[in-house]
C-alpha cells in the first residue's frame, strides 16, 4: 500500500447523526493506515439533529479529530469544503462526504498515484444517482469544456485526494459562495497543468430521498455559478 507523509480528511456533515459515527470511524481507521501522521476534520453546518454533539463525543474519544463548525451566516456543502480545505495541516488532502456512497476502503485506489500525481480523483462507476441528477451532471460537463476547453469524467466526485501544496493557490482563485468548490478545483487542476488522475470508484446508491434532492438543486446551482463565473476560467493551453 502507497503511504502518504501526512494527511488531512475532510469530512463535511450536515444533520447525519444516524450516520456520522461510522462515516467518522470508517475514514478514521483508513487515514491512519495510509500515515501516521494524519488528522480528520468533521465540518457540521450547525446540524440541528444531534450529529454535532455526537460528533464532540467522538473528538474526546479519537485524538487525531477535530470538530470545525461552520459560521452561522456562512453554511452550506460549498462553504464547509472551503472551510476544510483551509484548515488542512498536512501534506495531502483526502475529501469524501459522510452520506455512505462510497466504500471509503478504496482510498488506497487514489493513494497508489501519490507519487506521480498531484490532483487524483474518482469517477463514480456506474453512477448511482437519480436521471435528473445525471442530466445536470452531462449539462456541468458540457458547459466545462465550452468555458475552459477540458474534458472531465467526473468532475464534482466527492472522493478525492489532492496535494495541498499544489491546490493552495487554486483555492484562492474559487469565489467564497461557491456551491460546488470541487468542480472549479478540477477546472483549475486541468487548466493549471497539475499532475492529474481520474480513477473508477465504486458508487452506492443514496438512501435519504430528501438529501438526494437537495444535492440535486446544489447541483443546479453549481450549473448556473459555473457559467456566471466564466471569466475565472483560463482556456486548457491544450486546446
Amino acid at each position: 500500500m502507497q503511504k502518504l507523509s501526512s494527511l488531512t480528511a475532510v469530512l463535511p456533515c450536515y444533520n447525519e447523526k444516524a450516520s456520522i459515527e461510522a462515516a467518522v470511524r470508517s475514514l478514521y481507521a483508513e487515514a491512519g493506515k495510509l500515515s501516521s501522521d494524519f488528522e480528520l476534520l468533521a465540518v457540521d453546518g450547525n446540524s440541528a439533529d444531534g450529529t454535532l454533539e455526537l460528533l464532540r463525543s467522538l473528538e474526546k474519544e479519537l485524538p487525531q479529530l477535530r470538530v470545525l463548525v461552520q459560521p452561522r451566516d456562512k453554511r452550506g456543502h460549498g462553504r464547509a469544503l472551503l472551510l476544510g480545505y483551509a484548515a488542512a495541516s498536512k501534506d495531502w488532502i483526502f475529501q469524501t462526504d459522510s452520506d455512505a456512497q462510497f466504500d471509503i476502503t478504496e482510498l488506497p485506489k487514489l493513494a497508489q498515484y501519490a507519487d506521480k500525481l498531484d490532483f487524483i480523483s474518482g469517477i463514480r462507476t456506474p453512477r448511482r444517482d437519480p436521471p435528473a441528477r445525471l442530466l445536470l451532471t452531462a449539462a456541468i460537463k458540457s458547459v466545462i469544456f465550452l468555458v475552459s476547453g477540458v474534458r472531465l469524467k467526473d468532475p464534482n466526485c466527492p472522493f478525492r485526494l489532492m496535494r495541498v501544496c499544489a491546490i493552495k493557490p487554486l483555492l484562492a482563485r474559487i469565489p467564497d459562495d461557491t456551491v460546488a468548490p470541487n468542480i472549479f478545483l478540477s477546472i483549475l487542476a486541468a487548466t493549471g497543468g497539475l499532475r492529474r488522475a481520474e480513477v473508477p470508484v465504486t458508487h452506492l446508491p443514496r438512501k435519504d430521498e430528501v438529501k438526494r434532492q437537495r444535492m440535486t438543486k446544489l447541483a443546479l446551482k453549481g450549473l448556473i455559478q459555473l457559467i456566471r463565473f466564466r471569466p475565472v476560467w483560463p482556456r486548457n493551453p491544450a486546446q
